[in-house]
């Protein structure tokens, strides 16, 4: 079942696209049941099946049977993707700290990382030092990845609020971890975004982009499962 949700003005090059995704399908062996239109998603309106003709009521999504058992599930439910992109907007810098042994450094963030996993509250300057550690070594960034694989709602966060106290490199290769974190929960439209502003920042501030993040980029865009997705994670992260 294909669906287009589109204004009127853009009507038309959403049946153009409708057309060329069901030859294409069809070449592939994958039959079209039925392709449906809507103006809106978020409030009640009319769905119309531009090839039958026939039409139908339309509720918020919001309000829906399969959103109900989501946040029942504990899943967070957006109105639009406005507000998820918000969820990975800046907050005030982190506080800037002297450099001290680096390999002590590595440690402490590590257990740090493990304790707030755990459940435990963070300490004000975890952000920077976190970052630093993570962009010096991208096998310190890579073990971050394999703890949150563990943990992947609390990794999910933390990682995303240590993004959002970051700036330049750091905060693009956390916001690759939480990227990560979200592809681990199946969390796509997160994954993508996290992904996606991790290589818009990297472009912003002329540091290198994250590998990973374009990797998990071209991954969701290609159309590959969640499942595959952290497979594929797992054994770059390993191969690194």
């Amino acid at each position: 079942v294909l669906l287009a949700v589109c204004d009127q003005a853009h009507e038309w090059h959403a049946l153009t696209i409708l057309d060329a995704v069901s030859v294409a399908l069809r070449a592939a062996g994958i039959p079209v049941l039925r392709r449906i239109m809507t103006r809106d998603v978020t409030t009640e309106g009319h769905w119309y099946d531009p090839d039958s003709g026939a039409t139908g009521p339309t509720y918020p999504y919001t309000d829906s049977l399969v959103t109900a058992h989501r946040v029942l599930g504990g899943e967070r439910v957006s109105p639009g993707r406005g507000d998820i992109e918000a969820e990975f907007a800046y907050l005030p810098a982190a506080p800037p700290m002297a450099l001290g042994d680096h390999g002590e450094l590595v440690i402490q963030v590590a257990q740090e990382i493990t304790d707030a996993l755990e459940g435990h509250p963070i300490n004000r300057s975890l952000p920077t030092r976190a970052g630093i550690a993570i962009t010096a070594d991208v096998a310190v960034r890579d073990a971050m990845i394999a703890a949150a694989a563990q943990h992947t709602d609390t990794a999910a966060y933390l990682w995303t609020h240590i993004a959002r106290r970051l700036r330049g490199q750091p905060r693009a290769e956390a916001l690759t971890i939480a990227a990560a974190c979200y592809c681990f929960l199946g969390d796509t439209v997160r994954a993508g975004i996290a992904a996606d502003a991790a290589l818009g920042e990297a472009q912003a501030t002329q540091t290198p982009p994250p590998r990973l993040a374009l990797m998990l980029l071209t991954a969701l865009r290609s159309g590959l499962t969640p499942h595959q997705i952290s497979r594929a994670i797992v054994d770059a992260t390993n191969s690194d």
